[in-house]
C-alpha cells in the first residue's frame, strides 16, 4: 500500500500526463470532427483535469489523505484505464468516458466542481 503523499504525487503525474494528452495535436485532431455534445465533454473534462491538479497541489496533503487512501485502488484502475485509451485514441466516445470515468473515482478526492 502507497502512502498518501504517494498517491498524490502519482495522481499529479497521471494528471498532468492526461492534460498533455488532451491538449494534443492528435486528440483536438479527433475532437474538431466531434459532434457539439461531444467537443463540450471534452472541454468539461480538461477544465475538470486542470481543477484537479490546482487542487492537489495547493491543498494540505491533510486535507484529502483518507480519501485518498480509501479510493487507491479505485484510482489506479480507473487511471491505468484511461491511461490505456489515450495511448490508442482510436474513439472520442471510449476516451470521454475513460477521462470521465477517472474524474468521477477523482471526485471523491478532490472538489471538481
Amino acid at each position: 500500500m502507497a502512502t498518501p503523499g504517494e498517491i498524490r504525487d502519482q495522481l499529479l503525474r497521471d494528471l498532468r500526463a492526461t492534460r498533455t494528452q488532451l491538449m494534443s495535436p492528435a486528440w483536438l485532431t479527433k475532437i474538431r470532427d466531434a459532434p457539439k455534445p461531444q467537443k463540450q465533454a471534452a472541454g468539461d473534462n480538461l477544465m475538470k483535469v486542470q481543477l484537479a491538479i490546482l487542487d492537489l497541489e495547493n491543498q494540505a496533503l491533510a486535507a484529502f489523505r483518507d480519501e485518498l487512501q480509501a479510493n487507491e485502488a479505485e484510482i489506479a484502475k480507473s487511471t491505468e484505464k484511461m491511461k490505456s485509451t489515450l495511448a490508442r485514441l482510436e474513439s472520442t466516445a471510449k476516451i470521454l468516458e475513460a477521462v470521465s470515468g477517472f474524474l468521477r473515482v477523482l471526485a471523491r478526492v478532490v472538489t471538481l466542481f
